[in-house]
């Protein structure tokens, strides 16, 4: 699945944390949820998924939209490609993709950045007050680091 490049670290991609996009995981989500639809038709299903995350991601993530991303600590400094729970506009884009049916979930795909996701920490994150001045806050609920940064889709 795509992710994210911050403008604040280039060459990094920050990827949608415990969020499977992959045409397989679709495709079986699609067969799981109806016994009825072919092989064939689960495969379309899943390209038209593909398609709306496409446009949903364009959409919310454009370049220099104003992003909350929980990492784990020090992975931003150190990684390429490092799993995330991405915030913007008060939305969680994680959580938003599984409940549009264009990601299943997948705890194994997230590590401690995931409770951003689901906890009473993540509920807290998502009602913090927009105005930040901090570049970077941490958290001790969690071994993760909040950054309020800009996005560029990937």
């Amino acid at each position: 699945m795509s992710g994210v490049e911050l403008n604040e670290y280039p060459g990094r991609t920050f990827h949608f944390s415990s969020v499977s996009g992959s045409m397989a995981e679709l495709t079986a989500e699609a067969l799981g949820s109806n016994n009825r639809m072919t092989k064939a038709q689960a495969a379309k299903d899943a390209d038209q998924r593909t398609a709306g995350r496409a446009l949903y991601l364009g959409k919310v993530l454009s370049k220099g939209t104003h992003i909350k991303a929980v990492v784990p600590r020090g992975s931003a400094g150190s990684e390429e490609d490092i799993q995330a729970v991405i915030s913007a506009d008060g939305d969680n884009i994680n959580r938003e993709l599984i409940n549009r049916g264009y990601g299943v979930f997948r705890t194994d795909l997230g590590g401690a950045e995931q409770q951003a996701m689901h906890g009473s920490s993540g509920r807290h994150w998502e009602s913090t007050p927009r105005q930040c001045s901090s570049k970077e806050i941490r958290t001790r609920s969690i071994p993760c680091a909040m950054y309020l940064l800009s996005s560029t889709p990937r």
